[in-house]
């Protein structure tokens, strides 16, 4: 399902123009409503709502209209499904009744869908929500750009991040001694760059001088440069990337220049301002309503409060989140976003609390990769695929056996603790950026619990990257999907990746396997 969020205060004379994609599995709005005086958060408790949006031909655009029970001032909007008007503006207006049945007021916007067979615009893709196979929740944010295949904060790490199909893509930012706003993390240059000293001492024409020679992989890039705000905004709309916005170091008085120059990019509410000072996200929402807001802070009942009262999310680290917390914003309608999350159990683990957002440096899931169209594919159904890949310690003898069950096609392994029980399944050679992608049912039947990784060679050693995103079982059997970016530093030998599907902590474990798919996407 595709989901737009769309902030709206009554009795507004000005109408937004919300774009949203027609989708065969749902579409939906999200409205957040302000009050028309104190310009807060309305308290839709008790309120009924209705929605007034007729197509040319009389039926409705939407076929529910509800108040969002656990978000304050949030209204939902369905699509139908029998959409006709496309690529025009259709009237919409949201009525407010209070418990006495007085209308209180109305909020106003035009809806636009674009035609379904015009969904490769890359204009339009700028302005889309998109959809996440992981969860309808979830959204995955390239953390500095895709910078564990590109030195952090440079263009080319956002080209990646677009291209490997993330949903936004974080930067940070400071201002430049002639007020220009340029990506950079740190508070000096020395780390990334060959200069020295603090940002904010030098122009843009004295910063655009140096050459990044820090990060990943930068010795495959020796021209890059630091990137100017504009630039990275033209990036994120190239690819349909949500920016995300992290603000450094700059005054207070800048924070108005600063969303100018964004909105000189498109609509505000496709933006995401953060920053950890809570002067600065306060500033920013004083100067502009829509834009959306992440404040950077402690995840507690105080801070979550303070969001909800100035209409912003909240972004934490990984380690103070807890579901108790996810809970409460989101009954208060604050989102989560955590950071910054490179392990695959954290991210479901965080998944498990429902956080809306997460951000990571390696991390894919099941994104909608632009690769170069080669394409590898794997699905083991039959008993000679499974049997060839078993581990050598793996017979039909003793303590240490496996067992092929026509029925289904199931592969059941069982073993002492001196066995690793596990598939071993050799991949063709691979290079930096190339994607594997790995999926399987599982029954534990006892001992450790089953895992995915992708198994490589550095410093003439075999390492193990594990990758386990579980989802939710199906009848008794459960699920594992997950997918491996790899990367330079890993693949000292490029000739051995092998697949790790199994149990490998050396203890007794029995457990059956089936529908093991692999897909490698070459990049």
């Amino acid at each position: 399902m595709y989901k737009k969020y769309v902030r709206l205060k009554l009795n507004e004379s000005k109408k937004t123009i919300c774009r949203i994609r027609y989708d065969e599995y749902g579409s939906q709005v999200e409205v957040k409503l302000f009050s028309e005086e104190e310009e807060e958060v309305l308290d839709l408790s008790g309120y009924r709502v209705n929605v007034c949006a007729n197509q040319t031909n009389g039926k409705s655009v939407f076929n529910r209209c509800e108040v969002v029970s656990n978000k304050v001032g949030s209204v939902s909007l369905n699509l139908t499904n029998y959409l006709s008007d496309f690529d025009v503006r259709i009237p919409c207006e949201i009525m407010v009744y209070g418990p006495d049945e007085e209308c209180l007021g109305t909020a106003s916007f035009y809806l636009v869908v674009p035609h379904p067979l015009a969904l490769g615009d890359q204009e339009m893709r700028a302005t889309d929500v998109k959809k996440s196979t992981l969860s309808p929740k979830i959204r995955m944010i390239a953390h500095r750009g895709l910078s564990s295949l590109a030195p952090e904060n440079t263009l080319l790490a956002y080209e990646l991040a677009g291209k490997y199909g993330y949903y936004g893509a974080e930067c940070d930012i400071h201002e430049t001694k002639d007020g220009e706003f340029v990506l950079l993390h740190d508070d000096t240059l020395e780390r990334m760059t060959n200069g020295s000293g603090k940002p904010e001492h030098y122009s843009l024409d004295e910063l655009k001088e140096l050459i990044i020679n820090g990060g990943n992989q930068v010795k495959k890039y020796p021209h890059l440069r630091i990137p100017t705000l504009e630039e990275y905004l033209a990036v994120c709309k190239k690819w349909g990337l949500v920016p995300v916005i992290e603000i450094k170091e700059i005054e207070p008085k800048s924070v108005a220049r600063l969303l100018e120059v964004v909105a000189q990019w498109g609509s505000l509410q496709y933006v995401v301002i953060i920053s950890f000072s809570k002067e600065i996200v306060t500033e920013v929402r004083k100067l502009n309503h829509q834009v959306n807001i992440q404040w950077l802070a402690e995840m507690t009942i105080e801070n979550i409060d303070y969001c909800a009262r100035y209409d912003m999310d909240i972004d934490c680290y990984k380690k103070q989140v807890s579901k108790e917390m996810v809970d409460y914003a989101h009954s208060k309608g604050v989102l989560v976003n955590t950071w910054t999350v490179d392990h695959g159990e954290e991210m479901q683990n965080l998944v498990d609390m429902g956080v809306d957002c997460i951000s990571t440096n390696v991390l894919l899931y099941n994104q909608a990769l632009q690769s170069s169209g080669k394409v590898k594919s794997y699905l083991f159904d039959h008993r000679v695929n499974y049997v060839t890949c078993l581990h050598s310690s793996i017979d039909n003898q003793d303590e240490n056996e496996w067992m092929w069950r026509e029925t289904g096609s199931i592969l059941e392994i069982r073993g002492n603790h001196e066995a690793k029980k596990m598939l071993q399944i050799k991949l063709p050679a691979l290079n930096a950026g190339d994607v594997v992608s790995v999926s399987f049912f599982y029954r534990n039947i006892s001992g450790d619990e089953v895992r995915a990784g992708l198994e490589y060679i550095e410093m003439d050693e075999a390492s193990t990257i594990e990758r386990s995103i579980k989802t939710k079982a199906i009848n008794d059997w459960g699920y594992v999907d997950c997918q491996f970016i790899v990367m330079n530093q890993v693949s000292g030998n490029k000739d051995y990746y092998n697949v790790l599907i199994g149990s490998w902590n050396m203890s007794n474990s029995h457990f059956m396997l089936r529908d093991v798919r692999i897909k490698i996407e070459y990049m």
